[in-house]
């Protein structure tokens, strides 16, 4: 599991905003060494591997643009 977790792509942290089991593996363009996972919402779904991504990243949660490199 990557060493930092980030709530879920499109913000409420608690756990009954989101009704899902379904957790993806990002890696980010920006250079960063380290992929993140992500809890996705039944909306969302389904996300495939490979497939582009935008998620809140960083301090401020900025969009940003990655990839899916596994489905968990």
């Amino acid at each position: 599991m990557a060493k930092y977790n980030t709530g879920n792509l499109f913000g409420g942290d608690e756990a009954g905003d989101v009704n899902t089991g379904h957790v993806i593996r990002t890696a980010f363009e920006s250079g960063v060494d380290n992929e993140f996972d992500y809890i996705v919402p039944d909306k969302f779904w389904p996300v495939e591997t490979g497939q582009r991504v935008e998620v809140p990243f960083g301090r401020s949660n900025k969009l940003e643009k990655g990839i899916c490199v596994d489905v968990l």
